[in-house]
């Protein structure tokens, strides 16, 4: 008799809204995707800066719609921000726009004619060039937060 002989890293197929049940207790949730948020000192989401939520949201959301490497995002409309929240009043997303702006988290980078939506430019670390916290490689330091269905960025919004 001849058995048959498993393959090494063979991968078992698994739709995105499954999970993987690792032990008896313990289950695994499959990612759809990944956003890069910047943590730290000096980021969005450092304690000690006291972030209004809301507006920690608010910005988590605008850095979702951006790219990366540049911080700067695609064409974002109050009600879109507002659609994606979650919030039924636009007027929540202003505020927190503007007091992004002041603090220097979010600055205007064009204004798109056609709908009058707006291209931001984010600050990942508020703070001075010399004082960014790096990582292991010498960059500046981000974690990948879950998104799509089921994860803790759906949840809050």
């Amino acid at each position: 008799m001849r058995r048959r002989k498993k393959r090494k890293n063979q991968v078992q197929s698994v739709q995105p809204e499954e999970q993987l049940s690792l032990f008896d207790n313990v289950t695994l949730g499959i990612q759809e995707s990944t956003m890069q948020v910047p943590c730290g000192a000096f980021s969005i989401l450092d304690p000690a800066l006291k972030v209004p939520a809301f507006n920690q949201a608010v910005y988590l959301y605008m850095n979702w719609k951006s790219q990366w490497e540049y911080g700067i995002t695609h064409a974002l409309s109050n009600s879109k921000i507002a659609k994606g929240l979650g919030v039924k009043c636009k007027s929540q997303i202003n505020r927190a726009i503007k007091w992004l702006i002041e603090q220097g988290w979010v600055k205007v980078h064009g204004k798109r004619k056609s709908d009058g939506a707006f291209f931001y430019q984010l600050t990942h670390h508020n703070c001075e060039p010399h004082e960014v916290p790096l990582d292991k490689h010498n960059l500046p330091k981000k974690c990948a937060v879950p998104m799509g269905a089921g994860s803790a960025f759906e949840k809050v919004a």
